[in-house]
């Protein structure tokens, strides 16, 4: 009896109204949608929340992006890139010896104060790491001391001195030694005045010079400090050779032991102060060794000057 009573009931339900079906599947996903919308707040974050903070998210990269780029000079170009107007005092003296003549090689000598300028253009290749290049017109000069001179008919000229006409017939020498020899010869025609000691040969020196220096950056915030090192070719444009007596000065010639062309090995300190990331000032004391200024036909002189750029 139960088995057909089953067996009935199975045939009822398959025998059902398809309509019925219909309105029971409709029944289902609503009571499923419902479900879903009871899902309580708390679990999960609505859509305007969601929309904020990712909002928050990309401005918060965006902004770290721009200060990675402002620090490192490698994520835009144009920040690589420097160029800067120099200027400087220049002092001009050796380290013994005598750019004019080996007897005036134990003489007092005296540097000059003149100046440098001109302009560089800088790379920077890493954050530490800048390297630069520049051209400069340089002014030089020094004086040789404790000088006698005196006029004569056949002056014992100085042979690395290339003499004017009007400066043939004065012998100059050191002011410990003697000119009487030449003065007594000129005293065959004449009345010799031999002039005090306290008299100064002048040399005057001019350069372009071309610079490759690299600096390293040894503290960089707004007060930076760098260590430089670098070379400079010095193309000779100026050369010549006064006396000077008390009150006036009397131009001898030209030296002829001047080479065109020499070199100088370059080392310094620079501070600089930013005003802005695109302005600064920069104060770089240098020291420049000149190595191969002078031909072997004068002294031992080892050339430096020394400027404050």
């Amino acid at each position: 009896t139960t088995s057909s009573y089953g067996i009935a009931q199975s045939n009822q339900n398959n025998n059902a109204n398809p309509l019925q079906q219909q309105n029971t599947a409709a029944e289902n996903q609503a009571n499923a949608i419902a479900a879903t919308e009871n899902v309580s707040k708390d679990d999960r974050l609505p859509a305007e929340e969601t929309k904020s903070l990712q909002e928050i998210a990309d401005a918060q990269k965006e902004d770290a992006i721009a200060d990675a780029e402002v620090e490192d000079p490698k994520s835009k170009t144009d920040t690589r890139w420097g160029i800067t107007p120099m200027v400087a005092p220049v002092y001009y003296n050796s380290f013994g010896g005598s750019g004019i003549a080996s007897e005036f090689a134990d003489n007092k000598k005296s540097g000059d104060v003149n100046f440098s300028y001109g302009v560089q253009v800088s790379y920077a290749v890493t954050n530490k790491l800048t390297v630069r290049s520049g051209i400069n017109k340089v002014d030089l000069g020094y004086r040789t001391e404790q000088i006698n001179f005196a006029p004569t008919i056949q002056a014992r000229s100085i042979s690395s001195i290339d003499y004017n006409q009007s400066s043939q017939l004065i012998q100059i020498a050191d002011g410990n030694k003697s000119l009487a020899s030449s003065a007594a010869e000129f005293a065959n025609n004449s009345t010799v005045a031999v002039t005090s000691i306290n008299n100064a040969l002048h040399q005057e020196l001019g350069y372009i010079e071309v610079l490759f220096e690299a600096e390293y950056a040894l503290l960089d915030r707004k007060v930076g400090i760098q260590v430089i090192g670098g070379f400079s070719t010095l193309f000779l444009n100026n050369n010549s050779i006064s006396l000077e007596e008390s009150n006036s000065v009397s131009r001898l010639g030209a030296s002829n032991s001047l080479n065109n062309t020499s070199f100088s090995t370059n080392v310094g300190l620079g501070l600089d102060y930013k005003f802005t990331e695109r302005i600064q000032f920069n104060l770089e004391p240098m020291f420049k060794y000149q190595l191969n200024a002078y031909t072997k036909t004068v002294s031992d002189f080892r050339p430096y000057y020394l400027g404050l750029y």
